[in-house]
């Protein structure tokens, strides 16, 4: 259970949010981290929120009309396999070499081949490592870092990353408010 002050409250709704599903500002920081030099390619960014989308669509299906969404999944499960063929570097176990994001999208639309699966984990980890523990994703990969370290059984570096209190950190906005 994560510390109280990481949720926050929607009360329109009245649910309990992770904080890191709240994406766009960072919640009046006084700084802006400068965009990372080297960017995950768009064609990347676009498959991923494509396989967001289709699981969404999924979902969504399922509950309407159960067993109804067999061309669906295997539209799915194609898009998938197009993710990882197009995306997967071989030479460091990878979806991109320096960035955070590459990694996170693969493991969190599911890509990911199980037999790599503990390859690219690691690849993500030593990025996070490489980055003093501090999260280097954009705003489209944001939302998922923290289920795919704890989903890959890293909670532990994904609470390392939230309690973080040095700039570019949640503790550093919160802190500096």
């Amino acid at each position: 259970m994560l510390p109280e002050f990481f949720c926050i409250q929607t009360t329109a709704i009245g649910v309990s949010l992770p904080l890191w599903h709240v994406v766009g500002c960072f919640m009046g920081c006084v700084a802006v981290p400068p965009p990372p030099a080297v960017r995950v390619p768009g064609a990347m960014t676009s498959a991923f929120s494509y396989i967001k989308q289709l699981e969404d669509m999924v979902s969504l299906s399922e509950s309407f009309a159960p067993g109804s969404t067999l061309e669906l999944n295997e539209t799915l499960a194609r898009a998938r396999q197009l993710f990882h063929a197009a995306f997967f570097i071989r030479s460091c176990n990878c979806y991109h070499e320096t960035e955070q994001a590459g990694d996170v999208m693969a493991l969190a639309s599911g890509s990911v081949p199980e037999a790599l699966r503990a390859n690219v984990v690691d690849h993500l980890l030593s990025l996070v490592a490489s980055d003093g523990y501090h999260f280097s994703v954009g705003i489209v990969s944001f939302p998922f870092l923290f289920n795919v370290l704890h989903d890959a059984g890293h909670a532990d570096v994904a609470l390392r990353i939230l309690t973080q209190a040095d700039y570019p950190s949640f503790g550093y906005t919160m802190s500096n408010r």
